[in-house]
C-alpha cells in the first residue's frame, strides 16, 4: 500500500475502521480491518449440499447461505473451516479442499474470503453457538434455479455455488 497517512476511526472486537491517505488518491479514503473468513460448499453427497437459514440483524432477513465464519487468531483457514462446519451444522469432514480464495470487497474491507469443498461428511450433534440458523440439505442442482429466483441472495454463497459448477460439474447446466 502506498500510504501517507492512516488513523484508527473506531475499534470494537469485530472490526476496525480507518481513515487513510494514500499517493495514487488526492482524497481521504476508508477501510474495515475485519478478521479473513472462510465459507464451506459441503457435500452430503454427490447432490446433495448443506446450506444455512441464517438470520442476519443487519438486514432483518433470514438468508439461505452456505456455512461460513471467520478465522480466528492461530487458526489456519481449514482448521477455520472445519470447525465453523461442526460447530454450525454438526457435520464434520473427511475430506477439506480449498477452491478459490478471494478478496470480499477490496474497495473498502481487507477481508480474504477462503472457499472450502468439504465431503466424506459425518453427522453429529450440533453445538449451540448462539446463532439464529437452521440447517437443510438441498440438492446441489436446484440451487441454480435458487440463485436464479433470488431465493439465494448472499454474494459468497452463489460464488460458491457457481465456482464449483464451472469448475467441477459442468453437467448440462441451464440458467
Amino acid at each position: 500500500m502506498l500510504t501517507i497517512s492512516m488513523r484508527t476511526v473506531y475499534k470494537n472486537k469485530i472490526i476496525t475502521l480507518e481513515t487513510f491517505k494514500d499517493k495514487t488518491e488526492e482524497k481521504e479514503r476508508c477501510r474495515v480491518v475485519e478478521k479473513d473468513v472462510v465459507v464451506i460448499l459441503a457435500f452430503v453427497d454427490e447432490k446433495t449440499i448443506v446450506l444455512e437459514r441464517h438470520y442476519r440483524a443487519p438486514i432483518g432477513k433470514w438468508i439461505l447461505e452456505l456455512p461460513a465464519g471467520h478465522i480466528e487468531k492461530g487458526e489456519t483457514p481449514k482448521e477455520a473451516a472445519k470447525k465453523e462446519l461442526y460447530e454450525e451444522t454438526g457435520y464434520r469432514a473427511q475430506n477439506m479442499k480449498l477452491l478459490y480464495k478471494a478478496y470480499v470487497s477490496p474497495g473498502l474491507l481487507t477481508t480474504m474470503s477462503y472457499t472450502y469443498l468439504a465431503t466424506r461428511l459425518t453427522k453429529h450433534e450440533k453445538t449451540d453457538m448462539g446463532e439464529m440458523l437452521e440447517v437443510e440439505e438441498i440438492k446441489f442442482s436446484d440451487t441454480y434455479k435458487m440463485v436464479k429466483s433470488n431465493k439465494i441472495i448472499d454474494k459468497k454463497t452463489i460464488s460458491g455455488i457457481l465456482y464449483y459448477n464451472a469448475f467441477f460439474n459442468r453437467k448440462g447446466l441451464t440458467l
